[in-house]
């Protein structure tokens, strides 16, 4: 919820290299794209920071990605939609026990 709330924000989002690490099932899209912007300890924040503020344009638009990406990804009907999508693929996955990799793949379309 609160990166949720943070990338709604309109605002660049900031993560400690320590979170950066963890992942949420949205969590490759937003690295990938450099919507979030990783950092390793107060001095290496203070240089993005000071950096994206010299790039204003190039800030207004990772903040502009980040806010779209949340009012369209993390809703609370898309979050339900992946739950249940991944719950199905976990139960295909125990039912069919020793199945090929491409039998599993089968039963989840």
């Amino acid at each position: 919820t609160r990166l949720r709330l943070s990338l709604r924000s309109g605002g660049v989002v900031f993560q400690h290299i320590r979170s950066f690490d963890s992942l949420q099932f949205y969590d490759l899209l937003l690295k990938r794209a450099g919507v979030i912007v990783p950092f390793a300890d107060a001095s290496d924040l203070a240089k993005k920071v000071s950096w994206l503020q010299k790039h204003d344009q190039f800030a207004t638009k990772l903040a502009w990605a980040g806010q779209r990406f949340a009012n369209a990804c993390l809703t609370t009907e898309s979050i339900d939609k992946f739950l249940e999508i991944l719950l199905k693929r976990l139960a295909a996955l125990q039912q069919s026990g020793g199945a090929s990799r491409m039998e599993r793949r089968r039963e989840w379309e």
